[in-house]
């Protein structure tokens, strides 16, 4: 049996990892995108 603060440490790693792939590829397809959101929330 795992214990919860490992399992927990895997699942955040995890949903971190998604998250950057899952960004990297909608930028690799839609730059603009990209762009209007860093606009949208980056402090210029």
């Amino acid at each position: 049996m795992i214990d919860t603060d490992t399992w927990f440490k895997f699942a955040v790693w995890s949903v971190i990892i998604l998250v950057l792939l899952l960004s990297g590829l909608l930028w690799l397809n839609t730059p603009e995108l990209f762009e209007y959101f860093n606009m949208a929330f980056c402090a210029h």
